[in-house]
């Protein structure tokens, strides 16, 4: 059970700066921005996320059926090709779990509580998802967002 303290403790806190990276790289990916999006993977980028994680960001929006998501994925090799013209090598990071395809959902190269900035963030981009994106509260709420981090997305 959570003491009054540990409560006020976890509401107070923010989304990293990694983690603000992945608000963005998501809302323009369901945006289809693609401008906004290469200086979003440049940020996400030097703020430490790794081709893995970036490369499961789109995944997971592949999965809600975003088909920006695809356009995302050839910016990102850009990006890719562009920092390592400027002598930026990018560690890889941690390759998922091999699930079968139909369990994709659970890989394990992002937590839930990631998995759930992705999704509201995309969700928040669209608009005329209320619902959905009501419920996506709920459950990042359940896997360790606070109320403040929610306030990240407000802006979207």
């Amino acid at each position: 059970m959570q003491t009054n303290n540990q409560y006020r403790m976890q509401t107070g806190q923010q989304l990293s700066v990694k983690q603000q990276s992945i608000v963005t790289i998501s809302a323009f990916t369901a945006q289809g921005n693609i401008a906004q999006l290469q200086q979003a993977l440049n940020q996400g980028l030097d703020a430490g996320l790794s081709i893995n994680e970036i490369k499961e960001i789109r995944a997971a929006l592949c999965l809600y059926r975003i088909p920006r998501s695809l356009n995302a994925l050839q910016r990102f090799v850009d990006v890719l090709k562009e920092r390592k013209q400027q002598g930026i090598n990018e560690p890889v990071g941690k390759e998922p779990s091999p699930l079968p395809t139909d369990k994709s959902i659970g890989r394990d190269n992002l937590d839930w509580k990631t998995r759930e900035i992705v999704t509201i963030s995309a969700l928040a981009a669209l608009g005329g998802v209320e619902s959905q994106l009501c419920a996506h509260f709920g459950i990042g709420m359940h896997n360790g967002l606070t109320k403040r981090a929610c306030g990240h997305f407000s802006s979207l």
